[in-house]
């Protein structure tokens, strides 16, 4: 396995229209925070609530209530900053968001006018992207709103079907603790382990069974250099989701530079076994099959990483090398294409090229 380490943090995004979905169980939403911004995510200034009551008349069904005040946010004119966590506050000032922050603006703005909201996170609906070295699941976060046996969802993407995902209610208290781990990723991102490492353990002091987090921690106390407390977290999470594939992929890279490569060997043989939809999972496990000599294997792992994830260059260009070692250049030629147009500058694309060319 490659030395490199393999990583997966988690990002939130999400909302904005309001839809329709099928009755959940009800929730209780907690009454408005009465902490001060700089502590709570949820907390309001005196100035946001007078806005929200001259925004928002008294009159009118909670729908219609609800309603008015995602139009008079939009009003505001708030512009989407994917890497920007902020507490409702933070929004309210900057007028900048991501879902994380505007879900806590807006359950927080609408609970001080009595509504009914909590918070949701999409189940079945993840985005991958890489970060540098950061693999990054992005999984939508939004405020859901209940009213006569029916629950709405508010979705950033207009467009969007509310059926296409399920969601779950939050509670206050792990959703608080999503917002603590968004801001230890952008600390990882930013290169400031130490701090990712404070934000992530405050998170899981909110909410330790999210296995997610505990991955989250474990890349930043392998990048604090501190191998053994990143293995008790990985470790952890895999307690908490035997199919989480951050937690094998780091766990396996981490004994790998450990010189223990019988056990790596035999996580990733693990997370084969599974039903993992992570395309850079696929990338790794075809790598690993490559290595050991097993094409057919690497081929099927590599397709099924394209197929979760169309826009990998990567994943193209490792399929490439794999068809180019089994004399089928002329596919392997197409797969390089394709590669480039996703991505000019990806390394595995350029050394896929080179082998083409005789070089």
């Amino acid at each position: 396995m490659s030395t490199r380490t393999s990583i997966r943090t988690t990002l939130f995004l999400g909302l904005s229209a309001l839809l329709p979905l099928a009755p959940l169980s009800a929730t209780t939403p907690a009454p408005p925070s009465e902490a001060t911004p700089e502590d709570d995510p949820l907390a309001l200034t005196d100035e946001m609530k007078a806005w929200a009551r001259r925004a928002v008349p008294a009159a009118g069904s909670d729908l219609q209530r609800v309603q008015r005040l995602l139009e008079a946010l939009r009003g505001l004119e708030l512009q989407y900053r994917s890497g920007q966590t902020g507490t409702a506050a933070d929004v309210f000032a900057t007028k900048r968001f991501n879902c994380v922050s505007f879900s806590f603006l807006f359950v927080g703005l609408s609970r001080s006018l009595g509504l009914r909201t909590h918070f949701l996170r999409a189940e079945d609906e993840r985005d991958f992207a890489r970060v540098g070295e950061l693999r990054v699941v992005a999984r939508h976060m939004s405020a859901g709103f209940h009213e006569g046996g029916r629950r709405h969802i508010l979705d950033f993407h207009f467009l969007r079907e509310a059926a296409t995902s399920r969601f779950v209610p939050l509670s206050d208290q792990r959703a608080k603790a999503l917002y603590f781990s968004n801001l230890g990723v952008e600390s990882l991102q930013g290169g400031a382990p130490n701090e990712a490492i404070a934000h992530f353990e405050r998170a899981l002091q909110l909410d330790a069974g999210l296995p997610e987090i505990w991955v989250n921690l474990g890349v930043a106390q392998r990048r604090a250099g501190d191998p053994a407390a990143a293995e008790r977290s990985y470790r952890q999470a895999l307690t908490l989701d035997s199919n989480d594939a951050g937690a094998y992929l780091n766990l396996a890279s981490l004994l790998w530079d450990q010189g223990r490569p019988d056990a790596c060997d035999h996580l990733l043989d693990l997370l084969s076994q599974t039903r993992v939809r992570d395309p850079y999972a696929s990338l790794v496990l075809g790598d690993q099959a490559r290595r050991e000599g097993r094409l057919e294997d690497a081929e099927r792992f590599y397709r099924r990483s394209i197929s979760t994830d169309r826009r990998s260059a990567e994943a193209r260009a490792a399929l490439g090398l794999v068809l180019a070692e089994t004399g089928r250049s002329r596919q392997a030629n197409r797969r390089l294409e394709q590669a480039l147009r996703i991505d000019p500058a990806n390394p595995r694309a350029l050394v896929l090229a080179r082998v083409l060319e005789g070089g």
